[in-house]
């Protein structure tokens, strides 16, 4: 399901997406929905990792900001903690892309064109996955649901932030790739 934030009687439900990499640099999504009501919260991941990890560390931290705090701040918390997922994913891909520059100059290879196709392909799923939390954050941010409180609201832009902080080093990964490819063709050819 895409990425949304939906108002529902008295509830918003809330649908991110969150990726993973492997050490082979196999790239996964999985999806993460939480229900924010007045006094509860509700979390939904697929797969059997936990996802939610870091979230559960801070609330096992006697007298912390998160333990204190309503179901909305709770639910910025997992929110927050699904969109910085994406930073070493990102991260990783643009070191193997750097490396990927080098080997096109000095022995352009099938395989380091395969590689790159692979990594574009990925780069274009993360894509899919993070622009429409662009949007599902927002709304957040601009709707006037009581379940959200305006505290709340202000640590949400600092997510908003880092949404497009991740679409934008997405989109760069992705020009290099495609320039790379380019650089290849023109090597081989």
């Amino acid at each position: 399901v895409r990425p949304k934030t939906e108002s529902y009687n008295r509830q918003l439900l809330v649908i991110a997406q969150m990726p993973r990499s492997t050490e082979d640099m196999e790239l996964s999504v999985r999806q993460v929905s939480v229900v924010i009501g007045r006094d509860y919260l509700l979390t939904f991941q697929e797969g059997r990792e936990d996802a939610l990890e870091p979230v559960r560390k801070r609330l096992k931290v006697k007298n912390s900001l998160i333990r204190k705090s309503s179901s909305d701040y709770l639910g910025y918390a997992i929110l927050d903690t699904t969109i910085d997922a994406y930073y070493p994913v990102v991260e990783g891909m643009g070191a193997r892309v750097e490396e990927l520059g080098e080997q096109v100059l000095a022995e352009a290879s099938p395989e380091t064109l395969r590689e790159l196709n692979s990594i574009k392909g990925q780069l274009l799923g993360l894509r899919r996955a993070i622009t429409p939390q662009r949007e599902a954050v927002n709304k957040l941010i601009r709707d006037e649901s009581e379940l959200v409180s305006d505290t709340v609201r202000t640590y949400l832009r600092d997510t908003y932030d880092h949404v497009v902080q991740t679409t934008e080093a997405v989109e760069s990964a992705r020009e290099l790739v495609n320039g790379l490819v380019n650089t290849y063709l023109s090597v081989v050819s």
